[in-house]
């Protein structure tokens, strides 16, 4: 299960540079569990004549919807490496980052 984020959590969000979020031409089937229950909290998803859509002006990339994608169609990627390391760095002394 998603978490709930309140209206005041998500009007803080914004969208890191260089990731994004995509659906993958070959497999939009539009399902729709990426609109319900509040994956999307920003509503950025639609499905449209049986094919998702994600709208790249309102996404805050933030990959709830590849979390909640059933059929493993949407992916979240980073196109700018540097800026990812550059972040990585200036947050690891706050948080654990290790990866395994």
């Amino acid at each position: 299960m998603i978490p709930y984020i309140s209206p005041v959590v998500r009007d803080g969000i914004t969208r890191m540079p260089g990731v994004k979020v995509q659906v993958h031409e070959d497999e939009r089937l539009g399902c729709g569990i990426c609109v319900r229950d509040g994956v999307c909290f920003v509503k950025a998803i639609f499905v449209v004549g049986g094919k998702s859509r994600i709208s790249q002006e309102l996404c805050k990339g933030c990959g709830r919807c590849v979390e909640a994608c059933r059929q493993l169609a949407i992916e979240l990627s980073v196109e700018d490496s540097a800026f990812f390391e550059k972040s990585v760095r200036r947050i690891e002394p706050l948080v654990d980052v290790k990866s395994e």
